[in-house]
């Protein structure tokens, strides 16, 4: 779940340093759907390109422990190159999908852009990653809890340690 993780946290990190500021424009184009936006002004093609791009970094980086003989008992995946490639890509593809998804949902809700909406923002990206990467590893049912549970609490940490690091402006 590293690059999936990767994917949810780099293009925060990206508007923080406001890097690749050509790509920050919005998924959606800007396009309303009655009256509300699609996704909302936050879900950038940096943040999709960003993390993407750190989730295969982080997929190849466990890829080179898995080689180097690093983790070789305690891993749930034949560590290919090519299966890291790809897992890395559809964990970060789907994180980023699931938290679309999510925006979506919220806009149609009414819930406006940067506003919470708990335990559904804890849980957005790992189940979109899950279920995209279900199209080349299926988790048990168990490990599919177990990783939720976990990456919500996770979140929760995350976004707090951002808020005191002033990478992000609220903690939620």
């Amino acid at each position: 779940m590293l690059p999936a993780y990767a994917a949810n946290a780099c293009p925060v990190v990206a508007n923080f340093f406001n890097t690749l500021r050509f790509l920050a424009m919005p998924v959606d184009f800007n396009i309303k759907l009655f009256n509300q936006p699609l996704f909302g002004h936050s879900k950038t093609f940096r943040g999709f390109i960003v993390g993407i791009s750190a989730a295969i970094f982080i997929g190849l980086f466990q890829y080179f422990l898995f080689t180097s003989g690093y983790f070789q008992n305690y891993v749930l995946i034949d560590y290919t190159l090519y299966n890291a490639l790809i897992l890395s890509f559809l964990l970060g593809f789907g994180a980023l999908l699931g938290d679309l998804v999510k925006s979506f949902i919220k806009r149609r809700l009414k819930i406006s852009s940067g506003r919470p909406w708990p335990i559904f923002d804890q849980v957005d990206y790992p189940i979109g990653a899950l279920l995209l990467c279900s199209l080349f590893y299926s988790p048990s049912i168990w490990h599919f809890v177990i990783i939720i549970i976990i990456s919500a609490m996770l979140s929760i940490a995350a976004n707090i340690i951002a808020y005191l690091l002033k990478i992000k402006k609220v903690w939620w």
